[in-house]
């Protein structure tokens, strides 16, 4: 997601559009590492729970030990602004860290699968940018769907009102 100049929030109809690809970061305020066991188990069951109550379907994650990063799609009778707010008042309410997120967050729309391959590998990549690995697959704390070989848990777990998913790219398909 190297092109950081375009305004980091959509337009309020299109959080609502069925199938639209979006990248999110949202960043916490500081004082707990969110990489560790027990923040991120917590924050993928949100991630995954307040998805399937909201219509927004999970593609990818990277827990960072102050940010997260997702690749998400939204469902016919979802809505990624409410999908935000929940997970982030739900998670914080769960890990008991009153204010545990910054105010606003950064979303991308990706319109084609070379803006998600790249999203996806940037997303990947992000814990070997910042030293903490040298290989994505030693990061514990990210999954994707197009991604074999992820230490990170798929979650995804309720399914029967499963959003769009978009299908898998053809071509440079990492293994």
């Amino acid at each position: 997601m190297p092109n950081r100049s375009h305004p980091h929030r959509l337009a309020a109809e299109a959080y609502r559009e069925p199938g639209l690809a979006v990248a999110i970061t949202l960043s916490a305020r500081g004082g707990l590492v969110l990489s560790h066991d027990a923040p991120a188990r917590v924050l993928v069951e949100s991630l995954g729970e307040i998805g399937h109550r909201r219509g927004i379907r999970i593609h990818a994650y990277c827990i960072m030990p102050e940010h997260v990063h997702i690749i998400c799609s939204v469902g016919d009778d979802g809505d990624l602004a409410k999908w935000v707010r929940y997970l982030k008042r739900e998670s914080a309410r769960l890990l008991g860290v009153p204010g545990l997120w910054q105010r606003s967050y950064w979303d991308r729309t990706l319109w084609n699968w070379d803006q998600i391959t790249l999203a996806a590998e940037y997303l990947m990549a992000n814990p070997i940018r910042r030293g903490l690995v040298r290989s994505w697959q030693e990061w514990p704390y990210s999954w994707s769907r197009w991604v074999l070989g992820c230490r990170g848990q798929d979650p995804n777990v309720y399914e029967d009102r499963a959003c769009p998913v978009p299908p898998q790219p053809t071509g440079n398909q990492r293994s």
